[in-house]
């Protein structure tokens, strides 16, 4: 088997001894530095999680336990959501985006914010 000889030229533009430092890009024209392509084995990554473990329940989040309890805390029927309606702390609405939510804030002079499964958010209302 013969060792392969690089030479400046064609696509190959800067051999630094046995190594290829700069080729000509054949689709745009331009001088890059030579990228190695990746081995199969460098390529897949390997998972270091044990195997055969028992799955854990996911955790909720601080704002995922509040607004459970803010839900159960308001109760009733919830009203629909409507840019020309008002609100009052602690009203419980239904958001055709965002779903079931509850007033934490009223903000004058038309804005609410309304505490929903994603997190807080500011919407606009008639005061």
């Amino acid at each position: 088997m013969t060792p392969k000889s690089y030479e400046a030229g064609s696509h190959i533009e800067s051999v630094c001894g046995d190594v290829v430092a700069k080729v000509q890009c054949n689709i745009c024209g331009s001088l890059h530095k030579h990228r190695s392509p990746v081995s199969a084995k460098a390529a897949k990554k390997t998972s270091t999680r044990a195997t055969g473990t028992a799955a854990k329940a996911p955790r909720q989040s601080a704002t995922v336990r509040k607004y459970k309890e803010a839900i159960d805390e308001a109760g009733g029927t919830a009203i629909p959501y409507s840019i020309d309606r008002g609100f009052r702390l602690g009203d419980l609405l239904q958001h055709p985006t965002f779903g079931l939510g509850v007033v934490q804030k009223v903000t004058k002079p038309n804005k609410v914010d309304v505490l929903f499964e994603a997190g807080i958010k500011l919407l606009r209302c008639k005061l």
